[in-house]
């Protein structure tokens, strides 16, 4: 697939840039899927969902496979990937068999879930994003705010699992929560957080 002029992003955009090289999905993916894991209704829905135990690799580049089309492609390509997405997803949800973490057994989980979406979205551009910046190129404090803006804008997550999240400031002070308060309190409201 050839890079979009009419996609989601435009082609000199900082998304376009920070996934444009090899060292964001190989190096940062591998880093976000561990961070989404930490979160025990994530990891309950993969292990519950996922074939990641018989071939983890084949699992990312599926999800690298559905990224590229959101962020490189026409419009209509990434709606289509998007549809795609979701439609995996919807099928995934279930309830915990055992307690995890602050969760009780029987604790409802769904990829549907808002604040799920939210986390897992979450730990995929902060991986991202300190992948790139550590091993290609620093961004200037307006080119990251302009990758968050870009990123939290609903077109990576999917327009019917972004309405429901809640994402309080700029991406500035998303990362800077993130570095000084923790993952869970810079991505998801206090009361959902895994104690």
């Amino acid at each position: 697939m050839q890079a979009s002029r009419d996609g989601y992003f435009a082609p000199d955009s900082v998304i376009r840039r920070v996934g444009n090289t090899p060292v964001t999905p190989f190096l940062g993916g591998g880093t976000a899927v561990l961070l989404q894991v930490a979160h025990p209704l994530v990891a309950a829905g993969v292990a519950d969902h996922s074939d990641y135990h018989h071939d983890l690799w084949r699992r990312l580049a599926r999800t690298l496979r559905a990224l590229y089309p959101i962020t490189f492609g026409t419009n209509a390509e990434a709606e289509r990937a998007g549809a795609a997405v979701q439609a995996v997803h919807a099928h995934v949800r279930g309830t915990t068999r055992t307690r995890l973490g602050s969760f009780p057994a029987g604790t409802p989980y769904s990829a549907d879930d808002p604040e799920l979406s939210l986390w897992v979205h979450a730990t995929l551009v902060h991986a991202s994003l300190s992948a790139y910046q550590r091993l290609d190129h620093r961004l200037s404090r307006v080119e990251q705010e302009s990758y968050y803006r870009g990123v939290f804008g609903g077109h990576l997550v999917g327009r019917s699992s972004a309405k429901g999240m809640r994402f309080a400031g700029n991406g500035w002070t998303f990362a800077t929560a993130w570095r000084s308060s923790g993952p869970y309190e810079a991505a998801m409201p206090s009361s959902t957080w895994p104690r």
